[in-house]
């Protein structure tokens, strides 16, 4: 196997297609030689383009230069977007959870709470694997509420969903007292 390495920023999956789009059969049984595209990502950041194949000719050869650089790579963007709110009044424990969908993986970007001046209490944001609001769920960011209102961005925080994991937002009051009107609120995407 034949490996070319280009120095280029590209959309692996979109580039694949375009080369077969070309005239470069993938499928072994129509005696393919181009096998794809791979995208490696150095330790310092740098990014090499790598397309395998066998026994290729000049005139293909000349057809994948021309294809690697006039390709513009497109931008990720988040075909689904998650953004639930918890419900205002609590008594002392309220939880709103969104099961990750299956094979999804969801990617967290921001947490919100607030509360009126009478409030007091804590808004956590919360990985729950079983679903069960057991032993196993991991806190991801947590804001506590005294009358004021908070915001913090979330970064690096991916979760893959098997149908069962869940996310749950929960609000606590640390009060006595009656019932108090406490807002939050994650937004993510997968």
């Amino acid at each position: 196997m034949i490996q070319r390495q280009y120095s280029k920023l590209c959309n692996a999956e979109k580039l694949t297609k375009e080369i077969i789009a070309a005239g470069l059969p993938q499928d072994p049984t129509a005696g393919a030689r181009f096998y794809g595209v791979v995208v490696n990502t150095s330790a310092e950041g740098s990014i090499t383009l790598v397309l395998c194949y066998d026994d290729i000719t000049q005139q293909e050869t000349d057809i994948i230069d021309t294809l690697v650089s006039n390709h513009i790579p497109t931008p990720y963007v988040p075909t689904n977007v998650v953004v639930t709110d918890g419900p205002n009044f609590i008594a002392s424990l309220a939880d709103k959870t969104w099961v990750i969908p299956s094979g999804q993986t969801l990617t967290i970007t921001k947490f919100c709470a607030s509360g009126n001046s009478e409030a007091c209490g804590r808004a956590s944001l919360l990985y729950d694997p079983d679903g069960d609001a057991g032993s196993n769920m991991v806190t991801i960011d947590a804001i506590y509420v005294q009358g004021n209102s908070d915001c913090h961005d979330i970064t690096n925080t991916t979760f893959t969903g098997d149908g069962t994991a869940l996310i749950r937002l929960r609000r606590e009051t640390a009060c006595t007292g009656g019932s108090n009107n406490m807002f939050a609120r994650w937004e993510g995407n997968y």
